[in-house]
């Protein structure tokens, strides 16, 4: 099988020869090294947007500051800004002109830079389009997940429970914005497709009350249409420099099944998440797709340490199911001994990836269905 073909037999629940290992593209260093792995049966893993949009009715502005830049946007129904530390919702004034823009937006679908890349990657990758995340990520993201507590303690506006005007008004927005997106989803020639996220920003209880039920709705909706639905697990890294929500996966994974989702993406196991791949396994059967981030304190350990651990990990998935093993968090290089430790242990998770292949005539970590 050529990579393209073996991950698309994983998508699809049928068994591949051995497990892919599919890396994000922008983490490859391009060259010799890069063509060494393919030619082993490396491949890359692409994200690429099928749609832009555009606001006609919001003049943005731009200010470079000593703390950095700002942006304004004004619209007709006032002004609001981001920049460093601001987020665009900061009093609950912010509402109007937020509430505009997102009732003022207008899609566009734009198929042509996915499909070039489909055509530039041919069997040497995978691309994945755009896809549609709960109105409540979105809410996150204008308040920022990071203040989000301290900004419903502080104001009752942004209080889940009472629902308040302003809140239900800018989530019905854009609740209503999904709606009119959604149709170029379903038209986009992307098969695998985001759903959303899983992060910290609300507890299992509001996952399940509030989040839970879009999956529920849309989910069903894009099968229909043939799309594989991927729910994004953030990276986590140690060092404090990405994103730390994978660690709190654990506490979802019961309800990560009740979303009919097909993907969990960039799941990492311990040392930095606090879910295994066995437990999660255990829980979700062989229906759900696992695609790993590889941890990178393993990989930056040593080849050995990186091709023990590896086999290790497929073993424990030897009950059956369809598994991919990603890297989409690495920090960047730093040096020439950091890159050659770092190419050193991608070549030894081929060396592993092919040793349990062989190992068991062929089988590999998937066991079909």
């Amino acid at each position: 099988m050529n990579f393209l073909e073996r991950i698309n037999a994983v998508l699809h629940h049928q068994k591949p020869d051995k497990v892919p290992f599919a890396p994000s593209e922008n983490l490859i260093p391009r060259g010799d090294f890069e063509r060494e792995m393919r030619n082993r049966g490396m491949g890359l893993y692409a994200e690429r947007a099928t749609y832009w949009s555009e606001t006609p009715n919001v003049r943005v502005e731009s200010k470079r500051q000593v703390d950095g830049a700002l942006t304004i946007y004004h619209t007709p129904a006032g002004s609001v800004s981001t920049g460093k530390n601001r987020r665009m919702i900061e009093d609950v004034d912010d509402y109007e002109p937020v509430i505009f823009m997102v009732n003022d937006t207008v899609f566009h679908a734009d198929y042509s830079v996915y499909s070039n890349s489909v055509r530039d990657l041919g069997a040497d990758g995978i691309v994945r389009g755009s896809g549609i995340e709960p109105p409540l990520e979105d809410i996150v993201r204008y308040i920022g997940a990071a203040n989000l507590e301290k900004e419903q303690r502080a104001h009752p506006f942004a209080s889940l429970e009472g629902r308040p005007e302003q809140f239900a008004k800018l989530l019905k927005a854009l609740e209503q914005r999904t709606e009119k997106l959604l149709p170029l989803i379903e038209d986009s020639p992307s098969e695998l497709i985001p759903v959303g996220e899983i992060g910290d920003a609300w507890t299992p209880e509001q996952f399940k009350k509030y989040i839970l039920p879009f999956y529920q709705k849309y989910v069903p909706r894009l099968h229909e249409k043939g799309k594989l639905c991927s729910l994004r697990s953030p990276t986590a890294s140690p060092y404090g420099a990405l994103d730390v929500r994978t660690s709190k996966l654990k506490a979802f994974k019961d309800l990560i099944p009740q979303t009919g989702i097909d993907v969990v993406e960039g799941f990492t196991p311990p040392p930095i998440g606090d879910l295994s791949l066995e437990e999660a396994r255990a829980t979700w059967g062989k229906d759900i797709i696992i695609w790993l981030n590889f941890p990178e304190t393993i990989l930056l350990d040593g080849a050995e340490k990186t091709r023990e651990y590896t086999i290790n990990l497929l073993k424990s998935n030897a009950t059956g199911g369809a598994l991919v093993i990603g890297l989409t968090s690495m920090r960047p290089m730093t040096d020439e001994a950091m890159e050659h430790t770092f190419k050193e242990g991608l070549r030894a998770i081929l060396d592993a990836v092919e040793y349990r292949a062989k190992g068991q005539e062929g089988k590999g970590a998937y066991v079909s269905t």
